[in-house]
């Protein structure tokens, strides 16, 4: 009781300084929850890889826009293409205060589907089993474990959410949920099939419009060759395309991926100042109350209590600053656009920045209580002396 009473006296007696503290500690927390959000997608966290194929991308060369499918049935009939898949992306909403869902739907033959490895993680029956349901359902959609979570849907139920650009109602039956995973953008995939989506109008783009095809060569090693031949084959037609291959695309994503590390680069300064600036303030302010803490001595309180009523001062300060900085966090993520917030887990902190966030707080709190526990272990009463 006594040690509380000290604290209450030491906050109510430097209130600026007790202010910049909460601010610094605010905008740390703040920052901490935002950039590890941005950051998640981009880290590999459980994730399983397929094995590697060999394939092309054919996409419209106008950002935003989308080609005819008769484009993609043009190119399955070209010489050296073993199969194609177009796909496109169907956004419905199931409440309306949960991020949409988006539903990436392929079109194409089922031994096409099954070729693309990307889709499918390798060595788990039990996503060989979910797909294999997903694949014999036409009207089915294999769902993302956020996306269910959002939605309250579980397998086997049949929903008919509205469609987002439409605002009218689409039914299909879920298929399956894919099991959870750390990675907070592998929870939001979803998929469905193109041929019923495009039916029901379901599209966001005109009907019989794909975004993207993904061409599969007959002969891997004249991948490139393929490649110049579409190219060349719709040179004059509108809209015109554009064209690569799985390594053009998995190097742009590489290159994209290094945003983790820039992120977690901003982190790491944000936590650096924050401990350079608390221990800087403590250590000046238990120096500045060097005088009153030997006078506490003299009167026959223990160096306990002092600097029990210290780190009591201090806890009191931490613990508002973060809460404040989770609130501001919380407050402006959810104020951001949910069609950016698509990508980002609907702007949700991954559960290892709120385990990290307890922890950041209490390291931060350890090394800057450091220099004023040792300056207390020093106190005398000769202190004293500098009245």
């Amino acid at each position: 009781m006594i040690s509380l009473l000290f604290a209450a006296r030491g906050l109510a007696s430097t209130p600026a300084r007790n202010l910049y503290l909460i601010m610094t500690l605010f905008l740390a927390a703040a920052s901490w929850l935002i950039l590890g959000t941005l950051a998640a997608p981009f880290l590999p966290l459980g994730q399983s890889g397929g094995t590697a194929h060999v394939t092309a991308y054919v996409s419209s060369a106008n950002r935003g826009q989308v080609l005819p499918l008769r484009h993609a049935r043009r190119i399955a009939k070209m010489d050296g293409v073993a199969g194609t898949v177009h796909s496109s992306i169907v956004l419905v909403k199931c409440r309306d205060d949960r991020p949409a869902v988006s539903i990436q739907v392929f079109g194409g033959s089922r031994e096409t589907l099954l070729a693309l490895a990307d889709l499918w993680p390798a060595g788990s029956p039990e996503l060989e089993a979910m797909q294999e349901a997903w694949l014999d359902d036409p009207r089915g959609v294999l769902l993302g474990s956020r996306h269910a979570e959002d939605c309250q849907w579980q397998a086997g139920q049949g929903v008919a959410p509205k469609t987002a650009f439409t605002d009218q109602p689409v039914e299909f039956i879920i298929s399956a949920v894919r099991p959870a995973q750390e990675s907070p953008i592998m929870n939001m995939i979803s998929f469905g099939h193109y041929d019923y989506f495009n039916r029901a109008g379901a599209l966001h783009s005109d009907r019989d419009t794909f975004e993207e095809l993904t061409v599969l060569p007959a002969s891997p090693r004249r991948i490139h060759e393929l490649v110049a031949q579409i190219e060349q084959s719709f040179a004059h037609d509108d809209p015109p395309i554009e064209t690569g291959t799985g390594a053009q695309r998995q190097n742009a994503l590489e290159r994209y991926g290094q945003a983790q590390y820039v992120l977690g680069g901003v982190m790491l300064s944000m936590l650096l100042c924050t401990l350079l600036v608390m221990t800087s303030v403590l250590a000046h302010s238990v120096a500045e109350r060097r005088v009153d803490m030997a006078l506490l001595l003299v009167l026959g309180f223990s160096r306990t209590t002092v600097w029990r009523s210290f780190v009591l001062e201090v806890l009191t300060m931490v613990i508002i600053g973060t809460c404040l900085g989770v609130a501001g966090a919380l407050l402006l993520m959810s104020s951001l656009p949910e069609t950016v917030g698509l990508f980002f887990n609907g702007f949700r902190a991954p559960h290892w920045a709120w385990r990290g966030l307890p922890a950041l707080a209490a390291f931060i709190t350890a090394v800057a209580l450091v220099v004023p526990t040792l300056t207390i272990a020093r106190l005398h009463t000769t202190d004293l002396r500098a009245l």
